[in-house]
């Protein structure tokens, strides 16, 4: 079960990336999280964020499935005007993370291979 102090810390880094109108994944933000300490499943993030946008807390932002040619599409969050991105290569791991969820949540820990928010920065 998540505790309240990383369910505050997920929902911080939505907020943060949001105000920055970068677009991300669920897993974007649980490889954010992880950085700053975060022990919650993927699956328990990925929640969080999804309730975000279905209770409205994502204003100007759309959401779309990708095909990164695995089973699962996941969805990207998007600011509706924004041209600032994140990198789409994060996107290629939350189809490994989302299968292996669905098999055993304790088998979720997958190494970080970029940082979309030096990525993110770099491209303003």
């Amino acid at each position: 079960m998540i505790t309240n102090d990383d369910r505050q810390t997920i929902e911080g880094i939505v907020k943060e990336f949001i105000s920055k109108k970068w677009s991300f994944t669920a897993y974007t933000i649980t490889e954010e999280a992880r950085k700053k300490g975060v022990t919650a499943y993927h699956s328990e993030a990925k929640q969080i964020v999804h309730d975000m946008f279905d209770d409205g807390e994502m204003l100007d932002y759309s959401r779309k499935t990708e095909d990164i040619g695995a089973a699962v599409k996941p969805f990207r969050y998007y600011h509706d005007d924004s041209a600032t991105t994140a990198p789409a290569d994060n996107t290629a791991t939350d189809a490994t993370v989302n299968a292996l969820d669905d098999l055993d949540d304790d088998e979720d820990q997958l190494a970080v291979s970029s940082d979309p928010i030096a990525d993110n920065q770099q491209s303003s």
